[in-house]
């Protein structure tokens, strides 16, 4: 009896459709196990799986002579974070070779490598990974480290010195009124504490129109209640279609032009506005 191929294969796919992806996972895997040197093939199936599958799959070959063949080839994806996959595992086993470097450059900034090594060091591969890697994309803000000590030492000193000055040749002649010499030492008093970058505040908040309505929502729930949870702020992210790193940040470059610094931070399992700039932005979100 002569079977119709064409019969055959539409019944093959009726067959696969049917198929729970499980079962499926399942079938391939037995087949790659058995002929493990099918690198590109390997690859190619954990680029297929879901993000916490891709990691766990990958790991089941790690003993084996190709394993960074397999993630070479991983490298080779179309899929961005399939690609950090591999960079990540690279590194991480110390296999990645100088081209692999220049890929990595492609996805971060060359002078935000050391951090991407702190990063991956005793972490596994999961999206929140995925997430502070691609922020290794953006240039590092300087920031400007005081001393409050000696904030308060440089203070005391220039009291001292306009108050020999006003002595020597009279405070009228001099020409430093009272109220100057309080402005200098507010001005002093605006400089923080180590490890805090400076911020300026605009002369005017005009943030009704240059603040999105979901980033005042945001910023008025955390000053009504001190903070959002992590888990809160996640859930508001994927809304977004964003990481909860990225959805923060975009959040940060708004608030930019206000305060000069990043303005939320994410402290353990909460959202904060720093406490440096709480008021500022009180009066940014009441107008």
């Amino acid at each position: 009896m002569v079977v119709n191929l064409q019969i055959f294969m539409e019944y093959q796919l009726v067959y696969l459709d049917n198929l729970k992806d499980s079962k499926i996972e399942e079938i391939y895997l037995a087949y790659l196990k058995e002929n493990p040197k099918k690198s590109a093939d390997i690859a190619a199936f954990i680029g297929s799986l879901s993000l916490d599958r891709q990691v766990e799959v990958l790991k089941s070959f790690e003993t084996r002579d190709n394993y960074g063949e397999i993630l070479g080839n991983l490298l080779k994806n179309d899929f961005t974070p399939i690609r950090v996959l591999g960079l990540v595992y690279l590194f991480k086993n110390k296999l990645a070779k100088a081209k692999d470097k220049k890929a990595l450059f492609e996805i971060i900034r060359e002078e935000n490598f050391e951090e991407f090594l702190s990063l991956i060091k005793d972490r596994d591969f999961d999206i929140d990974l995925l997430s502070d890697i691609f922020d290794l994309k953006k240039v590092k803000a300087k920031r400007i480290k005081l001393n409050k000590k000696l904030v308060k030492k440089s203070r005391k000193d220039l009291s001292k010195t306009v108050a020999t000055i006003n002595d020597f040749v009279g405070e009228e002649d001099y020409g430093l009124e009272k109220d100057e010499e309080k402005n200098l030492s507010d001005d002093s008093e605006n400089l923080i504490e180590d490890d805090k970058t400076l911020g300026s505040k605009p002369e005017s908040f005009d943030g009704e129109e240059k603040i999105s309505q979901m980033t005042r929502n945001f910023l008025g729930k955390i000053l009504d209640e001190g903070f959002i949870s992590k888990d809160e702020a996640t859930d508001l992210a994927l809304e977004e279609g964003l990481f909860l790193n990225v959805f923060i940040n975009n959040m940060n470059d708004e608030l930019y032009e206000f305060t000069n610094d990043q303005t939320l931070v994410i402290e353990g399992d909460r959202v904060l506005i720093d406490e440096f700039y709480v008021d500022m932005i009180k009066e940014l979100i009441d107008g």
